[in-house]
């Protein structure tokens, strides 16, 4: 191969990989917010989840851990 047609190649090359990169970055930057969402939620439902039998038994004037034997 002559030494033009390499060093045009590698020029494609790197090109390409470029292209890769920049929609790698883009997909990432996507997937991580939907994920981060997603944990926002998750953690939100599991604070209502753990602050519930603390509210029912306080309201019920009983110990949480009674009430969550009786549950």
């Amino acid at each position: 191969m002559a030494p033009d047609a390499a060093a045009t190649a590698c020029w494609a090359e790197r090109d390409v990989a470029t292209e890769y990169e920049h929609a790698t970055r883009a997909i990432g930057t996507l997937v991580r917010e939907t994920v981060q969402q997603d944990i926002r939620t998750s953690r939100q439902n599991a604070a209502r989840t753990v602050s519930w039998p603390t509210t029912a038994a306080s309201a019920l004037d009983v110990s949480r851990r009674t009430l969550l034997d009786l549950l």
